[in-house]
């Protein structure tokens, strides 16, 4: 059952609250992510104080393989894992390729979900009352808004610098 699956991985992983961030090729217009990403979200954890959960699905892009450079990195296949935790910091993990059912439930346990607008993690969010922040390009708000369910606790941010983006995050999830 999924809901032991997650348990089972939540109480081995991670074992705190969580934000969960996830990564996709809508990160790519945004200044110096290829830079200065994973300080960013090293940054946005220690203001935090509880652990950040980074998600993607079949991401290969620059800034992507960057933050696994970083942060422990844990991929999933058919549900199943092996790993150990290698990195200093353990309050941030990488969770990439996980079956839907299983990132939904992740989703549903976060404090927020935070991406560029994802379709598939928003309605996540409103199925389970989870706080999406979306980041997204002022110039589609027009679009994005017809999209979001009106269910969903939805805040938005703008896409502009990373560090921006970072502190905006930061001051809606305190």
């Amino acid at each position: 059952n999924m809901n032991s699956l997650f348990l089972n991985y939540y109480n081995q992983i991670v074992n705190d609250k969580y934000l969960l961030i996830h990564f996709d090729e809508k990160w790519l217009d945004i200044p110096d992510v290829n830079i200065n990403l994973a300080a960013q979200i090293s940054s946005l954890q220690k203001n935090l104080h509880y652990s950040l959960i980074l998600t993607s699905y079949n991401n290969n892009f620059t800034y992507f393989n960057n933050l696994k450079k970083n942060f422990t990195t844990i991929n999933f296949s058919n549900d199943k894992i092996n790993f150990r935790i290698e990195k200093d910091n353990n309050k941030i993990f990488i969770l990439e390729n996980m079956s839907l059912p299983l990132f939904e439930k992740f989703i549903s346990e976060s404090i927020f979900t935070i991406t560029c607008h994802s379709g598939l993690a928003i309605h996540i969010c409103g199925a389970n009352s989870t706080h999406y922040v979306d980041i997204v390009n002022k110039n589609v708000i027009g679009w994005i808004d017809c999209w979001i369910p009106k269910n969903t606790k939805y805040s938005r941010i703008y896409k502009t610098d990373l560090s921006t983006i970072f502190k905006n995050i930061e001051h809606l999830t305190k």
